[in-house]
């Protein structure tokens, strides 16, 4: 199984006074699930389909979402979640995406 959690820093995103909580959400859901064909879970969740291009779907939303400056200024937890390589579908590896985004500026500038 495939999914990623998105939080946002709803208390940044109110005092930067540019977007709602509710519009950068959206948007998010948007790019998840409209133009990438996922599923909305529950607080901040998506899920696969069980498509043979689920995989790809997250992977082109996440690689889009992080090019966003207003996705990045906002987002304060992003994990990604994959039990494929398990025979339990619940004993999930996790990947710090915001982690691994910071290491790569760090690293390549």
């Amino acid at each position: 199984m495939l999914k990623c959690e998105v939080q946002f820093d709803n208390e940044k995103i109110i005092r930067d006074d540019i977007y709602t909580p509710e519009s950068v959400r959206q948007a998010t859901d948007e790019m998840f699930v409209d133009k990438f064909d996922l599923v909305k879970g529950e607080n901040g969740f998506y899920l696969e389909k069980g498509n043979d291009n689920d995989f790809v779907h997250f992977w082109s939303a996440i690689l889009s979402l992080k090019r966003l400056d207003w996705f990045m200024d906002y987002v304060s937890r992003w994990i990604w979640y994959n039990s494929d390589n398990s025979d339990d579908p619940l004993d999930f590896s996790e990947e710090d995406l915001l982690e691994g985004i910071r290491r790569e500026k760090e690293r390549y500038g």
